[in-house]
């Protein structure tokens, strides 16, 4: 619970930040990088999962006040980041989710 604002700020806030930035810019669309996490959670990643799922739920305010807004849910990266080894490339194997490639990701 103690890193919860520093995880969901770093998120949640930044996103809230920049849209209030550019409410006035004659944006043609709007895209947010979330992560599958928001969606499936996962032990320890509460405030993570938390904060990807804000994202979503800004994207789908943003589209049902009109303006094309979209969140991509990333899916774990093999070979960097959190699921480059160990428990958690494990968990999401064993839920059918595959892990994103270098190469394919860039």
């Amino acid at each position: 619970a103690s890193k919860l604002p520093r995880v969901f700020g770093a998120k949640a806030g930044g996103a809230e930040n920049l849209q209030r930035a550019v409410a006035t810019a004659l944006l043609e669309s709007c895209v947010l990088f979330s992560s599958v996490a928001g969606l499936v959670g996962g032990a320890g990643q509460a405030n993570y999962a938390g904060a990807n799922a804000f994202l979503d739920a800004l994207a789908m305010s943003r589209k049902a006040q009109g303006f094309n807004s979209a969140s991509i849910e990333w899916g774990p990266w093999g070979e960097v980041g959190m699921a480059s080894g160990g428990a958690i490339s494990s968990r999401m194997s064993a839920m059918g989710l595959g892990l994103i490639d270098s190469w394919q990701g860039l």
